[in-house]
């Protein structure tokens, strides 16, 4: 077998890259095999061509062959069998005395004539009665004509007395089907009329009902008011004289209530002008402060006692959320520049550990008033 060498990688139609081994160029067939493989490839094609054609040939000539035969048999079988008729039939001659086929064609044709005379006469015979019949018919024909006719004319006289009746049918029917319409509009004229009074009806019947119940509502209302004055006031809080709404609040302020008791107001703790020093730099810092007794309305009245565990007269700062720790130290430490405060860390007020009555108030605080811290100064014994 050819192989190409490193110097013939690419193939000389195509340039296409050989593969190592194949005889053929992959890309475009091109065949690789030296003139003297080629030549002798050829040579071994065009012998076994050649010897497929013979045998393709002889196998043609076997079949011409094998029709011919059978062709053959059977024109000769269709003679005997032919011959064996003209037999039979110059047989059946003889047996019935014929000299000759001259003499059975004349007894063909006798026999024939006897039979179809009788009927060519029976024939005309009744072509003569039906032609008899058509001259009666025609005699009668006249007196057939003129009774169509007068049918006919009577027919037409019947048709147009329908017709004219039809037509005063017909306007009947569309004198009928318009009044009936007309019913009918003021039937549905008079079913909105109805309906609409109906409607109107319930209407004022309903704004009625609505007048009467909101009359009766607003005697009760009064009747309940006067009775109890504060049971309709929506929860607000008030600390000292300012009253505002608990939804002002917003999430990234901090509230804390400054509750000075009168003890130690009358004690003289602090002055005016140290405690508008203290709200200033406790607004510097981001505290909102709020003053004096917290009142939550329409739940519950004046919150005045220490928001805590520890006793009513120990001044403290009280924060009311473990995440405002830091903030509570940073307002300890504002606090502690303006207010006498006993030395520590700013108390954490947990409702768990606290008896029910302060936990309650406790409670109110947080959740309504929502305060973050307490500074509670009291006055010392």
């Amino acid at each position: 077998m050819y192989m190409a060498e490193a110097s013939e990688s690419r193939c000389p139609h195509c340039n296409d890259l050989l593969v190592p081994g194949k005889m053929y160029c992959p890309n475009c067939g091109l065949a690789l095999l030296p003139s003297d493989q080629k030549t002798a490839i050829d040579a071994y094609i065009a012998a076994k061509v050649a010897q497929e054609v013979a045998l393709k040939t002889q196998d043609e000539s076997s079949v011409v062959r094998s029709i011919a035969n059978d062709a053959e048999d059977e024109i000769w079988k269709r003679l005997k069998r032919y011959a064996w008729l003209g037999a039979l039939a110059l047989f059946l001659l003889g047996l019935y005395g014929f000299n000759s086929i001259r003499d059975a064609k004349q007894k063909i044709v006798d026999e024939a004539r006897s039979r179809v005379e009788p009927v060519v006469k029976d024939v005309e015979q009744r072509a003569q009665a039906g032609q008899a019949k058509l001259a009666d018919v025609e005699k009668r024909l006249p007196k057939l004509t003129e009774s169509l006719n007068k049918t006919s004319e009577l027919a037409d006289q019947q048709r147009k007395r329908i017709e004219g009746q039809g037509a005063e049918v017909t306007a009947k029917l569309n004198k009928f089907t318009a009044a009936t319409t007309r019913a009918e509009q003021l039937s549905a004229s008079f079913e909105a009329k109805v309906a609409d009074a109906q409607r109107r009806l319930a209407e004022l019947t309903k704004r009625y009902d609505t007048q009467l119940n909101q009359i009766s509502r607003a005697v009760t209302h009064t009747a309940v008011s006067e009775a109890f004055p504060n049971l309709d006031q929506e929860p607000f809080i008030a600390i000292g004289n300012d009253r505002f709404d608990r939804i002002v609040k917003k999430p990234d302020e901090k509230w804390v209530n400054i509750y000075i008791t009168q003890p130690a107001q009358a004690a003289k703790l602090i002055t005016s002008k140290r405690l508008e020093d203290l709200v200033s730099e406790l607004r510097a810092a981001g505290f909102t402060p709020l003053f004096n007794t917290i009142q939550i309305g329409g739940r519950l009245g004046g919150i005045i006692e220490r928001a805590g565990q520890g006793p009513y007269d120990a001044s403290a700062v009280l924060y009311f959320h473990p995440e405002f720790k830091s903030s509570a130290e940073q307002l300890t430490s504002i606090t502690a520049k303006y207010l006498s405060l006993p030395p520590g860390s700013p108390e954490l007020a947990d409702p768990r550990q606290m008896e029910q009555f302060r936990k309650v108030r406790l409670e109110l605080l947080i959740k309504d008033a929502k305060l973050d811290a307490q500074v509670f100064i009291a006055a010392p014994q």
